[in-house]
């Protein structure tokens, strides 16, 4: 009987000598973010929050009140923020759902704001606090599947067009992420699965002896598809801009047109050439006004204040123009350009500026009473 007792106190000292440095060592690293206790309060909300680890050096403490806010903070190694990288914390306008963290960029996904239905991108840079958001329109999304990031800016999200189930055998969307500008609509991109036909199912190939008509068919063998609107020969296809003063919708913008009663319809496109029914118009987006399907008028939106393109004005349009503002001539036209410089640009009664002015500091003020 000493002899059992003997192996098996020997067994039971073996396993504690393998498996008390894997414990040790696991616990260490759990505990090695710092104390939220210690952490002040109005660097996160308490609602929902998680730490990651930077590249380089300390944490970015991520949190969202549930409600229609997130932060994100830098802080140093000892859990204090590091106002050597950011002046402030980065305020996010969603709640984020799911993360992907990938070197020195951490990806957040969430809903996009209602009326809208879709998902909005975020892309935190962990050595300065800056965020870049795009977006995806008229979708469905699982964000509790796995969500996931490469250094190329491949995303792959669990999407599907609206009204469509997301089920155990769907498959994720792939999409690239437009670090370079703000508010982009992303699309899909192509599908690596079925893009050739199968080689021994004789349906999906091209038969020489059939009879079907191609007359329909381009050399490369696309269908010519007839253009859904024919531009009118007496309007010109270069759009100009188009100011709102304040946020407008799709259907207010419509009723105006109704209004008039020409028979005139909206046709809304995003920045990623997607086609939007219904929400606000945002910066950048094309508007068309047709009659009878012809093409009448060309417009690009400005809208007074909005420069992420959400139609709205926030704290992240904010941050935008101070990223603006701060940042050296070279990288000035990555932050702003186009439509979306001229959304930044507001005179003192808060309207839509449209002299050919340079942006300054006051129209920070000016963008801070727009927040509401």
């Amino acid at each position: 009987m000493k002899s059992t007792h003997s192996k098996i106190r020997f067994f039971v000292i073996v396993c504690i000598s393998i498996l008390l440095p894997i414990i040790i060592a696991v616990s260490s690293y759990a505990e090695n973010y710092p104390d939220i206790n210690n952490i002040d309060k109005k660097f996160y909300y308490n609602t929902d929050y998680q730490f990651f680890r930077r590249p380089n050096s300390g944490y970015v403490l991520l949190s969202t009140n549930k409600i229609n806010k997130s932060m994100a903070a830098l802080l140093d190694e000892n859990g204090d923020f590091d106002y050597s990288s950011a002046f402030k914390p980065t305020s996010i306008n969603f709640v984020y759902e799911n993360t992907s963290l990938c070197k020195n960029y951490l990806y957040i996904i969430g809903k996009l704001p209602k009326p809208s239905k879709g998902v909005t991108i975020g892309r935190l840079d962990l050595s300065n606090g800056r965020l870049i958001v795009n977006k995806i329109i008229d979708v469905e999304c699982d964000f509790s599947r796995e969500f996931t990031s490469d250094t190329d800016g491949k995303l792959t999200i669990y999407t599907a067009p609206l009204g469509q189930d997301i089920n155990d055998i769907s498959v994720p969307n792939v999409y690239i992420f437009d670090g370079e500008h703000m508010n982009i609509s992303l699309s899909p991109q192509p599908s690596e699965i079925n893009s050739e036909p199968d080689k021994n199912n004789p349906d999906e190939q091209n038969d020489d002896n059939s009879e079907t008509d191609n007359t329909d068919t381009e050399k490369g063998g696309e269908k010519n598809k007839e253009p859904e609107f024919i531009p009118s020969d007496k309007t010109s296809l270069t759009p100009q801009n188009y100011y709102f003063d304040t946020p407008v919708t799709i259907d207010s913008l419509q009723s105006v047109l109704d209004e008039n009663s020409l028979g005139q319809k909206l046709h809304v496109v995003s920045t990623n050439n997607q086609e939007v029914k219904q929400g606000y118009i945002g910066t950048g987006m094309t508007i068309k006004t047709l009659n009878k399907k012809e093409v009448e008028t060309v417009y690009t939106a400005v809208v007074a204040g909005d420069l992420d393109g959400l139609g709205t004005v926030t704290n992240n349009d904010y941050r935008i123009l101070y990223d603006y503002l701060t940042q050296p001539s070279s990288d000035k036209k990555e932050i702003l350009s186009g439509p979306f410089y001229e959304a930044a640009k507001i005179t003192d009664d808060l309207k839509a500026d449209k002299s050919d002015r340079k942006l300054h500091t006051s129209d920070l003020l000016k963008i801070k009473k727009l927040i509401k």
